[in-house]
Parts: structure tokens; C-alpha cells; sequence
């Protein structure tokens, strides 16, 4: 009986879960809610705080009321919410396994701040990026590997455009994640971007992603129209930061 009541009185959703079949039409109760049934990517920042994805590239924080180690263990974790929105009131918990962690809060963040969190999160459950260091032998980046959440692979880029903070990435559909733009910050100026219509992007850790790691870099491929004799060969733009952003108009 007990079961019973509880999933009457709450929406559960696996975390992560895919977006195919989320409502477009749901509206949320507050700002800050987070559709629970449209998640993508979550990470656990420490014993009461984890960072989630949803919908078309939506970011948040979700605080738990106190330490939750059971989290960092649990084969399976759930949002239980009333009609799958949390929003950081009563009766909204994260299951693990068979523990429930009440939730205290919930904000909505920027992409570059999911990033960061996420990026933060994975280097310290182990999957770490390090300073620029000297390599002797042969080195193809073993030991590194990208997310989504802070990466995208070159090969389902279908359009980019340059402004003063970088480049904004569009990806295919078909790239894992669900974010379909990424916001590409420079560690410098590089002018150069503006007059090529073709770039290319290389990884020095040869991980088949860009993720703003050491030796990432946009490459000028091509020649505008009319620059005769200031080629642009040779020149490499310096990725700072790699993080989705929000569907462009």
C-alpha cells in the first residue's frame, strides 16, 4: 500500500534518462524547476550537490538538505518529484538505491558553469586533465577522455560562426549528449578567424574531442577571397574553454 501511495503522489525519473520522449508542452511551476523527465547528463559534484542537463541545453544545481553518501555508490539514481518538477520544496528527493536524499534547493546556471562543475566532477571521480607537461616516447593522450558535457567531437560539427568571444559550434543531432551548440571561448585574441571561411579543430591529447585541454586549437584552413599574399598557413587559435549553450536564433 505504502508503494502504492507513493507512486501516485510522484513522478520518478531515472538519472540520466533520454529526452525522446519529453512533453514540449509542460510549463514549469517556478523559474528555477527542473523537469525531471527531460534529463540528459548529471554529475555529482560532492555528498550533497549534483549538477544536471535538461531539455534544450538547460543547466541547474540541485542541493540536498544534507550529505548523501550513497550517492556516489548507488547503481541507480531517481529524481522524485510531484509531476517530475523539482523545485526545491517538500516532498522532492533523490533515491539511491534505497536511500532518500531530500532535496533543499535547486538554481539554474549558465552552460559555462555546468561545465565547469561536470569537468570538476570527472577529474576528481578519476577522470583528470592535467597541466601542460613534457612527454617523453610516444603519447596518444591514453588515460584522457572527453564529455559532452564539456566536449565536442569535430567530426559532427555542421556550421560554425566567429564573434568577439570565440566561436559558437552547431553539432549534429546525432552527437551524444543532447546539446546542439557550444559556446568555443578563445585564450586569445585570433583575428584571423574572422576572414576564414574553413577551420578545422585539433586535439593534442588525440582523444577525437575538443575540450579546451592543453593544445587545443582552431585551425584557419583556408584563404579568403582577395588575401593574396598574407596566407593564413600556419596559424593555430588556442582553445581557452568548451561548454553548450542554449539553441541560437
Amino acid at each position: 500500500m505504502r508503494a502504492t501511495l507513493f507512486a501516485a503522489l510522484f513522478a520518478c525519473c531515472s538519472l540520466p534518462m533520454s529526452t525522446a520522449f519529453a512533453d514540449p508542452a509542460r510549463v514549469p511551476p517556478a523559474p528555477q524547476c527542473l523537469d525531471a523527465r527531460q534529463i540528459t547528463d548529471t554529475r555529482q559534484v560532492d555528498a550533497s550537490t549534483l549538477v544536471i542537463a535538461s531539455g534544450a541545453s538547460q543547466f541547474h544545481t540541485v542541493t540536498l538538505a544534507g550529505e548523501c553518501p550513497a550517492l556516489e555508490a548507488a547503481s541507480r539514481q531517481q529524481l522524485l518529484a510531484r509531476d517530475g518538477w523539482v523545485c526545491g520544496g517538500p516532498n522532492e528527493y533523490v533515491q539511491a538505491d534505497q536511500q532518500r536524499c531530500p532535496v533543499a534547493a535547486v538554481a539554474t546556471i549558465d552552460g559555462k558553469t555546468f561545465a565547469a562543475m561536470a569537468r570538476a566532477a570527472d577529474q576528481a571521480a578519476g577522470a583528470a586533465t592535467l597541466d601542460t607537461v613534457q612527454v617523453v616516447g610516444p603519447q596518444r593522450g591514453q588515460g584522457f577522455r572527453g564529455s559532452p558535457s564539456y566536449c565536442f567531437a569535430p567530426r559532427y560539427v555542421r556550421s560554425w560562426a566567429s564573434d568577439p568571444q570565440g566561436l559558437l559550434v552547431e553539432v549534429s543531432r546525432r552527437h551524444p549528449g543532447g546539446h546542439g551548440w557550444y559556446r568555443v571561448e578563445l585564450a586569445g585574441s585570433c583575428p584571423e578567424l574572422a576572414r576564414s571561411p574553413e577551420v578545422n579543430f585539433r586535439s593534442q591529447m588525440d582523444i577525437g574531442m575538443i575540450c579546451g585541454n592543453p593544445g587545443d586549437v582552431v585551425l584557419p584552413t583556408a584563404r579568403p577571397e582577395g588575401f593574396h599574399n598574407s596566407g593564413l598557413g600556419g596559424i593555430s587559435c588556442q582553445v581557452g574553454a568548451v561548454y553548450p549553450v542554449g539553441k541560437i536564433n
